[in-house]
């Protein structure tokens, strides 16, 4: 786990600020490296731990790292608290702005008082918070244990965030195997099945744990077996149920695609519908383009009948935008696409 603090300058001259950063730095298993300012580089860290109340500069590096593949946590320190606000009232109302914007971009937030935990659950910015005491200021937490429970927080974050957070490698070997999934036939073809196999011989423990928890959150799970199965390969077994994780966000839908719905055109009207509308708003699940993939090869249906009614109801760009992402995802090819038999 490559980990980053980043807290400014003055912040860290301040006693229990840099203890805090000194501890987590020599005591978390794999360290940390420290940042005092400027842009995060391109370094492909694990997470990004902000600490204080945020100038421009750290505002700027955490929308950075929210638009990244990058976990975020954000620690306020007690700027937030009425004895802070209220002693410049004008330079912390602009203040507070940037605070709330922080909390609210940030993947998870840590208090490290019970004030300040009530403060934050107060304000409900962001409900993914974990209290965990500065061993510096208090005797109710050693270094030790306080750093065994900010990895732990760590991990919560980024066992959390998998679907943003997955590598596009990774990502590229849950697209293969969700394909082999799909379509057996795909194993005659060894330039399909040998990057997959290759791409799966390079991953290690961390990398499977990511990808299984990306697939659950998917719900691709079972197609992920199957293909993994199909090519001989051996997927290291997790019980994801058991992984200590936040609640999601913006769940997806947890129905499937429609399967029975009177004739065959409205059937797979119906589902391409619902996709178009899951993707404008982000919220798609790649078990639905694993459904509408069955759908399409399977169901005997009039294409020309499709298209008409897709066209009728403004949505045949969409599905072309849609059919595209088919194509990465699932690999569906021309001759099971609606739009490219025509």
């Amino acid at each position: 786990m490559n980990i980053v603090l980043y807290i400014s300058e003055s912040l860290y001259q301040t006693e229990p600020y840099r203890q805090l950063t000194d501890y987590l730095v020599s005591l978390l298993p794999d360290g940390a490296h420290i940042l005092h300012r400027g842009e995060i580089s391109v370094e492909p860290y694990s997470l990004v731990h902000f600490l204080g109340c945020p100038g421009l500069q750290m505002a700027r590096a955490l929308r950075w790292a929210s638009r990244q593949q990058v976990a975020t946590v954000f620690s306020p320190l007690g700027c937030l608290q009425p004895w802070v606000t209220h002693h410049h009232p004008t330079r912390a109302a602009k203040r507070v702005l940037l605070v709330k914007e922080a909390v609210i971009q940030a993947d998870a937030i840590h208090a490290w008082s019970e004030a300040e935990m009530d403060t934050l659950d107060t304000l409900r910015w962001n409900s993914r918070v974990t209290l965990i005491p500065n061993a510096a200021v208090t005797q109710s937490i050693t270094a030790e244990e306080m750093a065994r429970r900010f990895q732990a927080f760590y991990q919560k974050v980024i066992d959390s965030n998998a679907v943003r957070l997955l590598p596009a490698h990774l990502r590229h070997l849950a697209y293969g195997l969700l394909q082999i999934g799909l379509n057996p036939n795909l194993l005659h073809q060894e330039e399909v099945c040998n990057p997959i196999r290759e791409a799966a011989g390079q991953c290690g423990d961390a990398d499977w744990r990511m990808l299984m928890l990306f697939a659950y959150d998917e719900r691709i799970t079972p197609y992920l077996h199957t293909g993994a199965s199909r090519l001989g390969l051996a997927i290291p077994p997790f019980e994801i149920d058991a992984i200590d994780r936040y609640d999601a966000v913006a769940p997806y839908p947890e129905s499937d695609l429609p399967s029975e719905q009177g004739d065959s055109i409205s059937l797979l009207f119906s589902a391409i519908q619902q996709m178009v509308g899951e993707v404008r708003k982000h919220r798609a699940p790649l078990c639905h383009y694993a459904q509408l993939y069955q759908l399409l090869r399977h169901t005997d249906y009039d294409e020309l009948q499709l298209v008409q009614r897709l066209t009728k109801q403004h949505l045949y760009k969409a599905t072309q935008r849609l059919m595209e992402q088919m194509q990465t995802i699932t690999g569906l090819t021309e001759g099971y696409n609606p739009l490219a038999t025509l």
